[in-house]
């Protein structure tokens, strides 16, 4: 078993209409729909063409829809730029309710000699480990759709036999060695601490071991009766309250990812019989081209192989104007919809040019710009007729269905101005904070946690048990140098104070900064006592009741077009 524990928040849910997921079935109407996926079911490729806009991603869904009642139905697509892939996602979620997943491409690909500890706390890298397990083990959980791009197509993935020889299945009541769990850990590069703040960590505490794994969105608490697994529940870090607890996890613990000799792509991971759908070749051929200039040679795949990987599945083409092939083609009757000039006092006169004679949808981001436009084109003639509908969700770009009659357009497309993708990267997931000494410039006050104030004076590479290392280099009183490791940089922070003139540097073996530190600290408690007192007082009077909130306010809330973190969703 590699299943991923993912509390899978993040997934794509679809905000859609029924009449919209009835459009990808519709394209078998059009020329040539039919022959490009009997092609397909027969083993071979095809090209679609008339593609405009988001009508790429209604062709992906029809494609899809063609393989709902199959068991290992996936369909994978490939955008040239790894924007593209998020906006593709969102343009499929309007038509289709199959689950769509996104390959991301990881932030560290132009770095090679990046350390373990920052690849396991890349998000996307983790996302990229808990969709090969799901696609390993395909089952309902798996996508239907995985949209990604060419640059995440083109670096490895873990290979599927590392992460099996890597994983261990947890199940309550099953008997297991903490000291020897621990020990496994601790050798494949894990860090123990006192409080989880990161994956790659575990914290043990008697009976109770916290562990974070680099594929988890939310740490995992695991309480001991003696050697039996007496409890599994995923738990908040900051107030560690319980989420939701389970009878099974998979705990997958990699030794490394850019170190190990087993190399994994993603046409060896999914299913033999998934479908490829190829998005504008030119461009996926171009980026290509761009992506060998300045991604590392020896440890990704070049586009001609990935292409000769591509073409011993099913593949289609999708293109706005169709390449030559003596595959099977289709023309879809699609058109692009003319631009608009953004002017708020001519938008109703532009859309009933638009619109004429045409059922007009119009994708709005939130429902408070819904609203919005359905007051504003109330007087435009597709909406006095009846033919002005409106959906919640994102759009990339519209486009014209021909024979339906049909316009499809977003309410960016509407103003000229440019809506972002949804953010898909777990949104519970901690990273470690930035190193400080990026800030740093050479000359500035710094704080070490056990010697006191110093000045910074910039990194030097020293030699530490036959090995070259990097140290910041700290001057104290009496021009005393102390070397940092880099690796040790939470003992160091940015000196932040008020005055014209510098601080005193402290000097090392004197008493002067264990005074200080504790006047602060009396000084805070002495803080915290007034707070208290000033609470209590607060406590003792009378609340103020607010009105229940206005349409407005309820309306200004909604227009907040970007996704809300948690605390501000519970506020």
């Amino acid at each position: 078993m590699l299943t991923a524990q993912n509390d899978r928040e993040n997934a794509l849910s679809p905000v859609t209409s029924g009449q919209l997921q009835q459009l990808a079935d519709g394209l078998r109407e059009h020329s040539g729909f039919v022959e490009v996926l009997t092609s397909l079911q027969q083993g071979h490729g095809g090209t679609i063409g008339g593609t405009w806009g988001a009508a790429s991603s209604l062709a992906v869904a029809g494609i899809a829809s063609a393989r709902a009642g199959e068991k290992t139905g996936l369909v994978v697509v490939v955008v040239p730029h790894a924007v593209d892939a998020d906006m593709f996602a969102d343009d499929l979620t309007l038509f289709t309710s199959l689950a769509i997943d996104v390959l991301p491409a990881i932030e560290s690909i132009d770095d090679p000699s990046a350390d373990h500890e920052t690849l396991i706390n890349d998000p996307a890298e983790a996302q990229r480990l808990a969709l090969v397990k799901r696609l390993v083990d395909y089952s309902d959980e798996s996508p239907r759709i995985l949209v990604t791009s060419m640059q995440a197509v083109l670096t490895p993935l873990a290979d599927p036999r590392q992460i099996e020889e890597s994983t261990r299945h947890l199940t309550l009541g099953a008997k297991v060695d903490p000291q020897e769990l621990v020990e496994w850990l601790s050798a494949r590069g894990w860090q123990q601490v006192d409080t989880l703040d990161s994956p790659g960590s575990f914290a043990r505490r008697g009976g109770i071991i916290d562990l974070f794994a680099t594929d988890w969105e939310r740490p995992v608490r695991l309480e001991l009766n003696d050697d039996e697994i007496d409890s599994l529940r995923t738990f908040d870090t900051v107030s560690q309250r319980s989420v939701r607890t389970l009878e099974s996890i998979d705990l997958t613990a990699l030794q490394s990812f850019n170190k190990s000799t087993h190399r994994a792509w993603l046409t060896d991971v999914v299913p033999s019989g998934t479908w490829w759908s190829l998005i504008e070749p030119q461009e996926l051929l171009d980026e290509g081209k761009r992506l060998a200039t300045i991604l590392p040679v020896k440890s990704t795949l070049q586009s001609e192989e990935l292409f000769t990987r591509v073409y011993r599945f099913p593949s289609v083409i999708l293109s706005a104007i169709a390449p030559t092939s003596f595959e099977a083609t289709a023309h879809l009757a699609v058109e692009s919809v003319e631009r608009f000039t953004g002017q708020l006092d001519r938008v109703c006169h532009e859309l009933d040019t638009v619109g004429k004679d045409q059922e007009v949808w119009i994708a709005a981001p939130t429902e408070a710009e819904e609203q919005r436009l359905n007051e504003l084109l109330s007087p435009s003639a597709p909406a006095r007729a009846g033919r002005l509908h409106f959906l919640q969700g994102r759009l990339s770009a519209g486009f014209r269905l021909v024979p339906e009659k049909f316009v499809l357009i977003s309410a960016a497309e509407l103003f000229r101005r440019q809506d972002s993708p949804r953010n898909r990267l777990p949104k519970h997931r901690l990273t470690r904070t930035i190193d400080t000494f990026l800030d740093l410039n050479e000359g500035d006050f710094v704080v070490h946690v056990a010697h006191g104030i110093a000045r910074y004076k910039g990194l030097k590479l020293l030699e530490k048990h036959s090995r070259t290392e990097e140290f910041l280099e700290l001057e104290f009183a009496e021009s005393t140098r102390v070397y940092v490791p880099a690796s040790s940089i939470e003992l160091v922070q940015k000196y932040v104070g008020g005055g014209k003139t510098g601080p005193k540097l402290a000097k090392i073996g004197g008493t002067l900064w264990t005074r200080q530190k504790q006047a602060v600290e009396k000084a805070v408690a002495d803080m915290a006592a007034d707070m208290l007192e000033i609470q209590a007082v607060r406590a003792k009077q009378p609340g103020r009741a607010f009105p229940h909130d206005t349409p407005w306010q309820k309306a200004f809330e909604q227009s907040f077009q970007f996704d809300p973190t948690p605390d501000q969703a519970t506020a």
